[in-house]
């Protein structure tokens, strides 16, 4: 959403659009400035080549020399609030007057950015790791207030995993990151290491709150969250990495930061589970056929195998997702077979849990049915199937469409692990 000027004489917003020479190394999400009467073009206010949102003008100020905006920006897993006055060049655009100051800092997510109206303070959602989604007030002077406390009074945060970060640069020059969050208490043993991937082609993991893996590492269990090429908080060109290359080298920074976890000190090196919903169980299948050496099992949810049949059967709106990052199938025909993982059933040995929906618009059973047949054909294979009536599925996704559903499904989770990895 755009914000207006205090004056009403120009507008800024974040966009991914790309903005010419001007700003070609750092155009995605960069922050835009335009004048009201639509004189000139749009500008970039904001460009430093990483993930901006949310540009809010400070109330109190005026149109020539005390204007000031705040933002929130991604960094590392983290995305901070940022802000700064503005002042007018020699060319009559705003710029920075001075260095950004960060408001929020150290680990945690802000979203939903507001000034109080007599532009005193700021206001946002802020999450870190060791609490969940809340209002903070943070004021000019300094200082932060959390005006709300959603976590149950009977949870002790000293239980909670604090992440530490784990990057690899691969043999191409690119540089991947993630979080392993470790076992609270930590265990005699070495930790088993369940890889935890997003569920969408593009998401990437933030440093904020999430219950599912303090859930698993109350459990015992070692966590790594990562986040590979082609995920957002980076920049354009970081973003684009695997555009046409689902599965591809994505995977193969996915395989590397777990080698890399697993080299840690009190982490098992030959205990580890891969586990993805949605293009994170496309990952999850990918990772079991063509990296059969590297995990000990596999748990995949609404997730699918045929990057094709995936087109073929979403609807109008999902499809053009897809068709953004690989392309429309008439024309990239042979790259989405190539994509497939249809044939290399055969390659897995590490047991799979996998789960499918009736009626899930984004996760076709139809995407993954040939594969999961490769399995099914295999007498000696353990291969554990379970099926969601109706749309209950979606529930992976969303726990509040369902909370039964939801919590049956990390019931079975559990168990499976259990079996697998203790």
């Amino acid at each position: 959403m755009p914000d207006w000027t205090p004056d009403g004489g120009g507008l800024a917003w974040a966009s991914g659009a790309a903005c010419g020479a001007e700003c070609e190394e750092g155009g995605f999400d960069a922050v835009y400035f335009a004048s009201a009467d639509g004189g000139g073009v749009p500008y970039p206010l904001l460009a430093p080549g990483r993930d901006l949102a949310e540009p809010r003008f400070r109330p109190a100020g005026s149109a020539e020399g005390n204007l000031e905006i705040a933002w929130t920006e991604a960094d590392r897993g983290s995305r901070r609030i940022h802000r700064s006055r503005l002042e007018r060049d020699e060319n009559g655009r705003w710029t920075l007057a001075s260095r950004a100051r960060i408001v929020t800092r150290g680990a945690g997510v802000a979203r939903g950015l507001r000034w109080s109206r007599d532009g005193t303070r700021l206001f946002s959602l802020h999450e870190a790791p060791a609490f969940p989604r809340d209002v903070w007030s943070f004021p000019v002077t300094g200082g932060r207030e959390r005006i709300t406390d959603t976590l149950f009074a009977d949870i002790d945060v000293r239980s909670f995993s604090r992440p530490e970060r784990i990057e690899v640069e691969r043999e191409d020059g690119v540089t991947v990151g993630g979080f392993l969050y470790r076992p609270v208490p930590p265990g005699g043993a070495p930790a088993p290491l369940l890889v935890h991937v997003r569920g969408r082609a593009g998401d990437s993991w933030w440093n904020g709150f999430d219950p599912i893996v303090q859930l698993l590492t109350a459990e015992g269990y070692a966590v790594l969250a990562p986040s590979v090429r082609g995920t957002g908080g980076r920049g354009a060109a970081f973003a684009a990495l695997n555009d046409g290359d689902w599965g591809g080298a994505d995977l193969d920074d996915l395989v590397a930061l777990t080698h890399a976890a697993r080299d840690l000190p009190d982490i098992s090196a030959d205990r580890t589970c891969i586990f993805g919903t949605g293009y994170g169980g496309f990952l999850t299948l990918g990772a079991l056929a063509r990296h059969p050496d590297s995990f000990a099992c596999g748990v995949e949810a609404m997730g699918f195998a045929d990057p094709r049949t995936l087109n073929r059967t979403l609807d109008a709106e999902r499809r053009a997702f897809v068709e953004g990052e690989l392309g429309p199938v008439r024309g990239n025909l042979e790259n989405y077979r190539r994509l497939s993982l249809n044939g290399e059933g055969a390659a897995v040995r590490a047991p799979l849990l996998t789960f499918h929906g009736e009626e899930v618009p984004e996760a076709p059973l139809a995407a993954k049915s040939d594969f999961l047949a490769e399995l099914r054909s295999r007498a000696d294979y353990p291969l554990v199937e379970l099926y969601f009536r109706g749309d209950t599925g979606r529930s992976i996704f969303r726990w509040e469409t369902d909370r039964g559903a939801n919590y049956a499904f990390f019931q079975k989770v559990l168990e499976f692990l259990s079996v697998h990895l203790r």
